[in-house]
Parts: C-alpha cells; structure tokens; sequence
C-alpha cells in the first residue's frame, strides 16, 4: 500500500503560499552548484558529457530530419492524370483578380438557416465586401493554412465560404491561365487546382464543387481565394450530433443500416480517385461534407497527393499514424471515420464498444475484414509493411483497455479478459492475429483450432489437428513481446517461445 507522509507533498502548497512570502529562503547560487560539480568523479563527468552529446545529437538529427520532411511534404502535386493530358481543363476565373474594401463585420448577423432580411446593397457600403459581389457574414474558422469566412454572393443570393490561404502555394498555376496572374505570382494552392479538377461546379462529382476562385487583393496584400457552396448541414461530425441529440435512439445496426449505402457510394468515389492515381490524404468525418443524409461530399482536397508522392514515404507521415500505401491509409481512415459516425450517433456507447470488438455485427466485420485483408497483401509483398500492420494491430488491442482474459487457456494467459465463448470464436484470431503470413502460418501454425481446453474449431484446409494452443507456430502470424505465450504447451504459440506463438510465428 502507499504510504501518505504529511508534509511530504504538495497537497497543501495551495494554501501555504502566504507562508512562503514571509520566509527567505537562500537558494544556491550558481557558483554553489559549480563547487558541487567540481568534486564529481572523472568518470561521472564523462558520462554526463557524453549523455549530453549524445541527447543533443539525436535532437539535432530529427531536427534535420523533420526540416527535410517538411520540404518534401511541400513538392507539388502532379495533376496532369488528372487533366487527361489537356492543359486547358482548368476554367478560367471570370475576374483573376477581385478586391476586398475594408476589414468589418455586420453589425447583425442572421443564423445561417434564416432569411437575410437586411439589404444587402446598403449592408455591403458597411462591410468587408468583395468586389460589391461577396458580402460578409460572419467568419467560421482560421488556422495555420488559412481562413474561412461566411458570405452572400449577390449574384443568386445564395451562402457561400471563401476560403483564404496562408500556406505555400505549392503547384505552379497551368500555362492557359499564368498569364491571368502574372504581375502577382505563378504558383497557386494545391487545394484550388484539386477542387477545379475533381469538384468542377457541381457536387455530382462527389466532391464540394467550385464557385470561383481569384487572388484577393486588401489593403495589407493579397491572397488566393477560392469560393465554395456552403453546405447547412455541415460534415459527418454535425450530422452526428444532429442524429445523437434528434431523441429517436436508433440503434449502430439500424444507423448502419439507413447510411451504409451512402457511406459505400463515398468509399466509390475515393476508390475512383485511387485509380486516377491519387490520394485524399486527409480523410477525416471533419473532410466529409453532407449535402443532404443520403448524399456526402469529399472536401478539404489540400492534400491529395500523387500516389508516389514522396511525403508518403518519409518519417514524419508515418509518425502521424498513416500507411506508406496511401490508398489503404485513405480507405482506413474512410473505415474508422465511419465508426466514428455510428459510434457518436448511437444511443449506447458502450455497446458499441463491444459489439466492434466482439466482431460480429456487420458494420464491426466490415472494419476488420479489410484490416485482415491488407495485412495480408502487406505480408506477400512488403516486409515493412508488414511489420507495421502488426504493430497497428497491437495499437488497436491496445486501445481497448477493458479486454481481459477469464479463466484457463493456456499457460501465460492473464493480460486479455473475454469469455470463454469469445475464446473460440474467430473474432479473436482476427483481433489478435490479423497478420497473415502463408495461409496464418500454414493454416494457423500446424495446429488448426484445436486446443487442450476445449475450445474446438475446425482446422484450415492445409492445417493439421494439434494440442499446442492455435498451432505450432508457422512462417507468420503476430508476435508480441512476453505476452499470451506459454511453455511448451499453452497458451497461443505451442512451440515456446515468448508472443502468440512460438516458432518463427504463429499465433
């Protein structure tokens, strides 16, 4: 037990703060700590000088290292797949350049769903208008790569987002339209060009379509701007909380069920996206935009990237959490946003929680039969990829805290929880063996299903009955450090070994 010692701890610091300003307490001096330091053992200062090399020279190399990252993240973006190898697919801006009068803000605002009641010809004297065609409404958000602002395009009267930018204009602007721009610049967001080639001016593209873009010229400089439609109901995190707070309590199967259509139709356009040779880069439920429930949009192209772009391969993107193979990544993220969706649209969380991990709804197999499936042509074709699979399984076991073994099964068996019907079930050799190496380690290490507890499946094909917990061992299969293993006879290795399996794998 852990012992309390009054006094010992900064529990009553808060209120003995007035005690310290009435007591001068002589601090050590510099010099004080360099007498102390004087008397260290040579080796001691050695050591502590080589620490400090050593410290300083890994921070400086991942110092270089991120520097160098971040300039290859700025290459540009090779669009001429999707151009089709015509340099004039890109449409011309009706004015290159529009100008914004002064910075200012309505003194009444509407809610976006109402209205507009004010004039807007005496409103846009009074505004931060563009060109007397853009009146502003109100600002909706701004980060490091920009900001974007709520107009009234005068033209229809119709809401509009101008999005400006303060990130590097990476791509240089297409030949047919560089002389529109040219006392200004010959680059241009990479976002602009993706939204003109894949948005066009309509949304049945499956992307947010293109109003208009131009440079923005104010008092203070100019900036590349580029209009969209905006869409009221906002991305698929609103629409969760719409479905969440809506008070009919429908269930993860029956959301699924209403918006699986829907989500499958997005997974197509990015799937075609794929094809053309490029990647989303940043699928998120913050990126996907809903037109209406049964109709969702790509948004936020900034990122799409040729497929073998080089940002892809280096160590900043993978640290973020993404794949080399940036189309399985773009279809993971897709995956796990949807999740995300039904998980905060559901009315019980927690029953989410276990049915995703107990694999046996469809929503929940959907996930991790693609997991299964790229692990497995990760394996047969890259060894990194590989390796990364498992350790993003081993991050995804992680996650669930709450997944603990109960009873006997096997030797080394006490860090995983599930009951014992979980235990046969296929749902934990997708869970904890994704990675698939020569048929699960020719069929599940030489063992098949079968082990000394009772817990009875029948084998693969290739695999033959065994006593040693789900096989042998085998070629493949996910190997972890010091867990789940068991001697030469349990848990899910048989063989020995230390991990899921003992042998060159298994489980």
């Amino acid at each position: 037990m852990q012992k309390h010692q009054i006094g010992q701890t900064g529990f009553w610091y808060d209120i003995e703060i007035g005690q310290h300003n009435h007591h001068h307490y002589r601090r050590p001096s510099w010099h004080s700590w360099q007498r102390q330091a004087h008397h260290l053992p040579r080796w001691v200062k050695l050591l502590l000088t080589g620490l400090i090399a050593l410290c300083a020279g890994v921070g400086f190399l991942r110092g270089c290292g991120e520097l160098h990252d971040q300039a290859v993240k700025q290459l540009p973006t090779d669009y001429h797949k999707l151009r089709g190898g015509r340099s004039d697919i890109v449409k011309a801006s009706t004015n290159p350049v529009r100008y914004a009068t002064r910075i200012a803000t309505p003194e009444t605002t509407n809610d976006v769903g109402d209205t507009l009641v004010t004039s807007l010809d005496s409103w846009a004297e009074n505004s931060n208008a563009i060109d007397q065609r853009y009146v502003f409404l109100k600002s909706l958000a701004s980060g490091k790569e920009g900001q974007a602002d709520l107009y009234i395009d005068k033209q229809d009267g119709s809401t509009v987002v101008v999005k400006t930018f303060n990130a590097i204009a990476r791509n240089h602007l297409p030949l047919t339209i560089a002389h529109n721009f040219a006392n200004y610049t010959t680059t241009w967001p990479a976002e602009i060009e993706a939204s003109l080639l894949l948005g066009k001016h309509d949304d049945h593209s499956g992307y947010v379509p293109v109003v208009d873009y131009f440079i923005l010229q104010t008092p203070s400089g100019w900036t590349w701007a580029l209009v969209t439609p905006f869409i009221a109901r906002g991305t698929l995190a609103a629409l969760a909380a719409d479905e969440h707070g809506s008070g009919i309590g429908r269930t993860a199967d029956e959301l699924d069920a209403f918006y699986r259509p829907t989500f499958e139709a997005m997974l197509d356009q990015l799937r075609d996206l794929h094809v053309s040779g490029y990647c989303h880069d940043d699928v998120k439920p913050d990126n996907i935009f809903v037109r209406h429930p049964e109709h969702w949009l790509l948004g936020d192209l900034g990122n799409v990237r040729h497929i073998n772009h080089p940002w892809h391969s280096t160590r900043s993107w993978m640290r973020q959490n993404q794949w080399r193979d940036c189309r399985a990544n773009d279809l993971r993220r897709s995956y796990k946003s949807y999740l995300w969706f039904l998980r905060r649209s559901s009315t019980d969380v927690n029953q989410f929680d276990t049915d995703f991990w107990l694999g046996e709804k469809d929503w929940s197999q959907m996930y991790w039969q693609y997991m299964e499936s790229w692990v497995s042509l990760a394996n047969s074709q890259d060894l990194a990829l590989s390796h990364r699979a498992q350790f993003m399984l081993q991050e995804a076991t992680a996650d669930h805290a709450s997944l603990v073994f109960r009873g006997d099964c096997g030797s080394g068996m006490s860090t995983l929880n599930l009951t014992e019907e979980d235990l046969g079930s296929e749902l934990m050799t997708a869970r904890l063996a994704i990675a698939e190496g020569n048929g699960y380690g020719k069929g599940y290490g030489k063992g098949g299903y079968k082990n000394d507890h009772g817990y009875k499946r029948e084998a693969e094909p290739e695999a033959e009955a065994g006593k040693d917990g789900y096989g042998k061992g085998g070629k493949g299969g996910y190997k972890q450090e010091k867990n789940y293993g068991g001697g030469k006879k349990g848990g899910y290795g048989g063989g020995g070994g230390k991990g899921y399996g003992g042998g060159k794998g298994g489980y």
